[in-house]
């Protein structure tokens, strides 16, 4: 029996009924206890269930990752950590190789987020009749992530192709596996005669999966003949369904909204067919797994498909067009020959290249791979050759630092700040509780990307202000959304006060009603200034105009200017 030890650290608490990443590090968690390793987790935010969980299972429970990282990682001193996905990765890799150089670091990707946003991006802009464009955010984003992977001492990708776009990426084809997500469910006893309905599974917290669900709707159920979906009705099933769609759903017909439930299984088993329209995204897609664990074959798109090597008309239907979409579930509702065929191979398939036994033991393999090597010494860093740039990190790195000494002194310590950080966890380090991202998606997590317009951002605002944010803090370097969201400044400004606008610095806004009382105290305290600090227009005129045009539009031109500016910065320090 093993008596190392290993960190697992991630947003969610694993567990199995979430969602599929969290599945995911669970199954890893129980391969590591099941080899004899002694696992402890860290996790920013959990459900109780959850925890209760893990500690009966003998395993600790900490929380608030950022702030408990050094004192856990110091006191344990650990053999091994695995690291959910980059942006959790990234703040936590300096630390434990500082306080315990001999722990080895595996930063597991869960999907590679430059290659999703990528195609995120290139689609919705080309639906808008405009050339697609990766701007200096989405370079900087996946500047960011490729140093997060190299930094590390292995990655693991759950495909083998994108196993090999990080080796290709980071020129190290040593350092990155290929460990899929892995099922093992218990095939469907329910009669071919009793499967009825088209189940379509997914958190639709997750963009991708909400497009998807607007495409199948829109798109591909209008052309499955009526008797079809009369007899199969579709069924929907996963959280954060909105109220508005159940109405949509129901100008459609035959479509059931079911919502989040504790296990998709018993809905997959009595399907049909089950069906994966996905139009973007990366990784490999669990919905599609257990479907063919359970022997319930499917119609997917490409996508769906990405990274499983599944072949179509033997494992799968694969179809990336709304008839073709069409015919594959009319197929499937009326040939039973072919309907068999496919839950045949597919779960044979399945058992055979992501069954548990397999993953489980292909994961613990490449653990000892890991273990077996010298720990890295050294990771991407900013050069500084370039006084020009290592100026303007340097100036960076200064705003930051004038911003937490403003917090500190003027703000409440326990006060809840949204800040416009780009991503940026140095941001978030203003006070005594840690700061939120804006935007963010609804697990606090950076969204990766800026609001598409006014109403996007204004909704962002009340999700914030919602679960508690009391300001709303945008650093110098974002003062450019006032002119590029003006009516989202016309809002701020209309319902808000203005606590702090220091043109050199920040703009600070209060949001909760204790906020704005405590900058109403404040103001009353303060002698009249001489001269008004300028409003941010005068602040954001500062920014270059071709920074300007960069958050606009940018051109085919510009984007290849600001992206090898962004990559000068960086190099790989030599052992």
């Amino acid at each position: 029996m093993s008596s190392k030890s290993a960190l697992i650290c991630s947003y969610y608490i694993p567990q199995t009924d979430l969602d599929s990443y969290s599945r995911r590090l669970f199954h890893l968690l129980e391969f590591l206890r099941e080899a004899g390793w002694r696992v402890t987790v860290l996790a920013q935010i959990a459900a109780a269930s959850a925890g209760s969980r893990l500690r009966h299972m003998g395993i600790p429970v900490y929380l608030d990752t950022f702030k408990n990282a050094e004192l856990l990682v110091d006191r344990e001193l650990f053999d091994l950590a695995i690291l959910g996905f980059w942006h959790i990765a990234e703040p936590i890799v300096p630390i434990i190789r500082r306080v315990s150089p001999a722990t080895r670091i595996i930063v597991d990707s869960g999907d590679i987020h430059l290659l999703r946003h990528a195609r995120r991006i290139f689609r919705s802009r080309s639906q808008e009749g405009r050339a697609g464009q990766l701007d200096s955010d989405y370079a900087a984003a996946m500047i960011r992530e490729l140093n997060t992977y190299a930094s590390a001492d292995a990655v693991l990708a759950v495909s083998q192709k994108e196993a090999d776009l990080i080796a290709d990426m980071t020129a190290d084809a040593t350092f990155t596996f290929a460990v899929p997500d892995c099922e093992d469910l218990a095939p469907s006893k329910i009669s071919l005669n009793k499967r009825k309905g088209m189940v379509f599974v997914g958190n639709f917290e997750h963009p991708p999966n909400l497009e998807a669900l607007h495409y199948f709707c829109e798109r591909i159920l209008p052309r499955v003949p009526e008797s079809i979906r009369k007899e199969h009705p579709a069924v929907i099933i996963g959280n954060d369904l909105k109220p508005s769609f159940a109405q949509f759903a129901e100008k459609i017909g035959h479509v059931r909204i079911i919502g989040w439930v504790p296990s998709v299984i018993p809905y997959i088993e009595r399907a049909r067919v089950a069906v994966v329209p996905l139009l973007h995204g990366a990784g490999t897609k669990r919905k599609l797994l257990q479907a063919l664990a359970i022997g319930t074959p499917a119609v997917s798109t490409s996508v769906g498909t990405e990274g499983l090597s599944l072949r179509n008309e033997e494992n799968v239907l694969i179809a990336d067009d709304p008839d073709s979409f069409a015919q594959g579930i009319a197929r499937l509702a009326s040939d039973r020959q072919l309907w068999k065929r496919l839950k045949k191979n597919g779960r044979a398939h399945l058992a055979a290249q992501q069954g548990r036994k397999a993953v489980g033991q292909h994961f613990l393999k490449t653990v000892e791979l890991v273990l077996a090597r010298e720990q890295k010494k050294s990771a991407f860093s900013y050069s500084g050759d370039d006084a020009q740039e290592a100026k303007a990190v340097k100036d960076y790195q200064n705003l930051v630092e004038r911003i937490r000494q403003l917090a500190s002194r003027e703000l409440p310590a326990n006060s809840q700040i949204a800040v416009v950080s780009k991503g940026d966890h140095q941001l978030l380090r203003l006070n005594k509780r840690p700061g939120w991202h804006f935007p963010q998606n609804r697990e606090g997590v950076y969204a990766g990307y800026h609001p598409s317009n006014s109403a996007e951002a204004i909704n962002q605002l009340q999700m914030v202000e919602k679960k508690g944010a009391d300001w709303l803090l945008f650093p110098k370097t974002a003062f450019w959304w006032f002119e590029h969201y003006a009516e989202f400044r016309q809002h701020l400004d209309a319902n808000y006060s203005v606590a702090i606008r220091d043109a050199e610095t920040c703009v600070l806004y209060a949001l909760s009603r204790a906020a704005a009382e405590f900058t109403a105290s404040r103001l009353k305290q303060r002698p009249p200034p001489e001269t008004e600090a300028p409003p941010p227009e005068s602040a954001a005129s500062e920014e270059s105009a071709a920074s300007k045009r960069a958050k606009k539009e940018l051109s085919a031109k510009s984007a290849v200017v600001d992206l090898s500016a962004i990559l000068s910065l960086i190099h790989i320090s030599e052992p």
